[in-house]
């Protein structure tokens, strides 16, 4: 029986468009219908089947996008990121020439955005929620071939595929050579030290087929948020962070990971550029994934790290990390929260230089309340500036940029 996925990209290829506009809103087609006007556009039958399996791939948490005028609200204003991360993208060479990578690339806004910026090289993206594929490829599919979105290669794996098969009893350990992150010194880098504590060939590919109908599951699509159990009381710590939703768990060890999708398709590729954005905090072992992304940049290759933190405080005596309890500012699966300091340390404790804090910035207004999902603003304190209702400290954004 023909799954459900399959249906929605047997929809998409039917009412295929050249017409994409990338701005703050990703516009695919032309917001046009037989009936009401010139020009291309869709009848009432395909508008009525397009808000069909919208509705089904939904929610979309990051965005917005527009499919032929029906606008997607998402979770998250994604271009306010976007803006504060741009300038400093557009003027990496490693960006605009090289292959780069966006880790945990959610639905594939940021993806897409980079191709503003692109003038050679490939775009991979790396995440292995299968609702995020699933809106990805819908409107990958949704393009003419040849358009530079079915380029786009989205591997529906997590960081796991990039250590590759014959890195699968590695564990999490490197071996300690020149250029290896176990190898990194205890120096600090602006503080006190903190203590180590898939490819889609293109889109239709009869490759990949296989790996959709693994990913379709039932009808319903699953939710992306990660659950979080509670233990002991809030803490700062020296360690931290968050397996995001549909993550191979990192108990089963590297072993597995080279099972995944991706992982053959991965082996031996390195990047010149490598954004993980929104991931650090959701992972239990940042350290892990830091000396991961490591092993994956070219020599010179540089990283983009941004993260959910907390304002660095020029009192304080040493680099300081949240352990929620439980739930922190509203979200599930935070792991860790650090401010810009040990953030740094991490990126220096993994094996990376040229370490720098390029923002740091409020994002309490990049989240869109009309989705129903929780926003930064209920959570504040609005007596006590900088905190949050249960008294932990605001969260902001950091951006940090490293070399291997």
């Amino acid at each position: 029986m023909e799954s459900s996925f399959q249906r929605a990209l047997e929809f998409a290829r039917s009412i295929r468009t050249r017409h994409l506009r990338i701005g703050p809103t990703i516009e695919v087609g032309q917001p046009l219908t037989v009936e009401n006007g010139p020009g291309p556009g869709l009848s009432e039958d395909d508008k009525q089947q397009l808000s069909y399996w919208l509705n089904e791939l939904g929610p979309y948490r990051k965005g917005p996008f527009s499919f032929f005028g029906e606008e997607v609200a998402s979770h998250w204003n994604s271009d306010a990121k976007w803006k504060h991360c741009n300038p400093y993208l557009a003027e990496d060479p490693a960006i605009r020439s090289g292959d780069v990578l966006d880790l945990g690339c959610n639905n594939g806004y940021y993806l897409i955005r980079l191709l503003e910026l692109k003038q050679s090289g490939q775009i991979y993206g790396l995440d292995p929620a299968p609702p995020f594929y699933r809106q990805f490829r819908f409107l990958q599919e949704m393009l003419e071939p040849g358009h530079p979105v079915r380029n786009i290669k989205f591997i529906p794996a997590d960081h796991q595929a990039l250590k590759g098969p014959q890195k699968r009893t590695a564990g999490l350990n490197h071996s300690a050579g020149a250029d290896s992150p176990a190898a990194a010194g205890s120096e600090m880098h602006g503080g006190n030290a903190i203590s180590g504590t898939g490819a889609v060939d293109s889109a239709g590919a009869d490759s990949v087929k296989r790996r959709e109908d693994s990913l379709i599951g039932t009808a319903g699509i699953e939710s992306a948020a990660a659950g979080s159990e509670k233990h002991g009381g809030n803490a700062i710590s020296r360690t931290g962070a968050v397996d995001s939703a549909g993550t191979v768990s990192e108990k089963r060890g590297a072993a597995e990971s080279a099972d995944q999708p991706g992982s053959l398709e991965l082996a031996g590729k390195t990047f010149d550029a490598i954004l993980c954005w929104g991931v650090i905090y959701h992972r239990t072992d940042p350290i892990e994934l830091l000396r991961t992304i490591h092993g994956a940049l070219k020599t010179g290759g540089v990283l983009y790290l941004e993260s959910m933190g907390i304002p660095d405080d020029p009192n304080a005596p040493y680099p300081r990390a949240i352990l929620p309890a439980g739930k922190y500012a509203g979200a599930r699966g935070i792991w860790h929260v650090p401010d810009s300091v040990t953030l740094c340390n991490y990126l220096h404790r993994s094996g990376y230089r040229d370490i720098e804090t390029l923002e740091t910035w409020d994002y309490s207004g990049e989240l869109n309340g009309d989705t129903g999902m929780p926003v930064l603003e209920e959570f504040l304190d609005t007596e006590r500036p900088g905190f949050l209702k249960d008294g932990l400290p605001a969260p902001v954004r950091i951006l940090v940029r490293a070399r291997r």
